[in-house]
């Protein structure tokens, strides 16, 4: 009988370690690509990976009892990354489209989003009347290749649309008075009410779209996903994902 439960004790603790080593591509260790060039979700500070998702990786890895290690990518490399299992998770403000999700597996929603305006802090008055991005008179910046220009594209017919290679070059058209608005994703305007060197601009914060922000996984890592998806609906039960969420983003914003 001893001899039994010793056996039984050691199939379990070999069965352990083996889930345990399929779990993830490096054993024992959470992966995770990411593009550490959106505050207030995912960057670079003083050397450390910071901001909302380096805390939910931080968090799932903890859980799972695994290490962490983050892989830097630029935004283009990603998904290939995740498909031929360089990393086993892929975080940056990834949105929930259908396309997307035939390519990849897509963890639940974590935050919903938006495109916004902003603008300069001292045309607040004259700007952020009901109508105003939408007068013929109006210049508006986008950035080239993100959802900001689809959307303008697809719902401002008026007005002069400007188009630029970076957020910093948007920053420096508003600055200038180039442009009166500036649409770009929630988290650049969520970041501005953070950031003591931006108080001479502003978001609006009024959502112009619906947007849910997610993580992805490899499809076909059930385990994984498994494990994850379960992490997430306790979360969400027990008022963590508000929680977290809360702590980086300090402005408030309704979706309808």
């Amino acid at each position: 009988m001893r001899l039994l439960i010793r056996s039984l004790g050691f199939y379990l603790i070999c069965s352990s370690f083996l889930l345990q080593a399929a779990l993830t591509t490096n054993p024992g260790v959470l992966t995770v690509g990411v593009v550490p060039e959106l505050p207030p979700l995912l960057f670079l500070e003083n050397g450390e990976y910071t901001g909302l998702e380096a805390d939910y990786a931080r968090l799932i890895a903890h859980e799972l009892k695994l290490e962490i290690k983050f892989i830097p990518f630029q935004k283009e490399k990603l998904l290939e990354a995740l498909e031929s299992k360089q990393v086993d998770l892929v975080m940056n403000g990834i949105k929930v489209t259908p396309t997307l999700s035939h390519r990849v597996h897509l963890l639940p929603t974590y935050l919903h989003s938006s495109q916004m305006a902003i603008i300069l802090y001292d045309n607040i008055l004259k700007l952020s009347g009901p109508g105003q991005l939408y007068r013929a008179d109006k210049t508006i910046g986008v950035i080239t290749s993100t959802s900001g220009e689809k959307l303008v594209e697809k719902e401002i017919s008026d007005g002069v649309v400007k188009k630029y290679p970076s957020i910093i070059q948007g920053f420096k058209a508003l600055r200038s008075s180039e442009i009166q608005y500036l649409i770009h994703d929630a988290p650049t305007s969520w970041h501005l009410a953070r950031d003591l060197q931006s108080k001479d601009l502003q978001s609006l914060y009024k959502p112009l779209n619906k947007e849910e922000l997610t993580f992805a996984l490899k499809k076909g890592n059930h385990l994984l996903i498994q494990k994850i998806e379960r992490l997430f609906r306790d979360w969400k039960t027990h008022g963590v994902i508000e929680m977290m969420n809360r702590r980086w983003i300090k402005a408030r914003m309704e979706v309808n």
